[in-house]
């Protein structure tokens, strides 16, 4: 296995908020009240770590602009994967 196979893509008309809060809603059926976490690092993250009880903004140069677009997030000390 190399690293290519690590990911798959979703491409196209697709929205990360839309799709966290429709499992959020599947969790929240099953289990009841839940509590939702959501990381993220980049601008394209913004709509749904909106959508999140606790969402985590891992450092990046997009930080900053993240951090303005979702004012409750926290941010890790770290980028990457130390973040």
């Amino acid at each position: 296995m190399d690293s290519r196979d690590r990911f798959y893509h979703i491409i196209g008309a697709n929205d990360k908020a839309v799709a966290v809060a429709h499992l959020s809603e599947l969790y929240r059926r099953a289990f009841g009240s839940v509590e939702t976490i959501g990381v993220g690092d980049g601008h394209n993250d913004a709509e749904f770590l909106k959508t999140v009880d606790i969402p985590i903004i891992v450092r990046s140069r997009f930080a900053v602009a993240l951090k303005w677009a979702v004012p409750k997030a926290q941010v890790t000390d770290a980028p990457g994967p130390h973040g």
